[in-house]
């Protein structure tokens, strides 16, 4: 399997960011404005949802709608958020975000 990894600095602190991540509403504001994240329990192994909305960076369609679930693999306050799409018979590939 081909894994890649990338990094974005954020310049704010480890809390800020922790923050915008992890709340669902600010996480809805800063990745795909416009979608939802309804993330209920910040616990390895408990379910994340995601509605993917029409947006300017996507080709939805006014009406359209792609909901996904994901599931927190790993989480350390302030360093890691770790997610993967959780789709029944197999696992997608993580993404991590990772404070320094």
């Amino acid at each position: 399997m081909n894994h890649s990894k990338s990094s974005i600095l954020i310049p704010a602190s480890a809390e800020t960011v922790w923050n915008a991540i992890t709340n669902d509403e600010k996480f809805s504001e800063w990745y795909a404005p416009g979608s939802k994240w309804s993330i209920p329990d910040l616990e390895v192994g408990k379910q994340v949802n995601f509605t993917l909305m029409p947006s300017a960076y996507n080709h939805l369609q006014e009406g359209e709608s792609i909901p996904m679930n994901f599931v927190i693999k790993e989480m350390k306050t302030n360093r890691v958020f770790s997610l993967y799409r959780s789709v029944t018979g197999w696992k997608t590939p993580t993404s991590r975000i990772e404070g320094t």
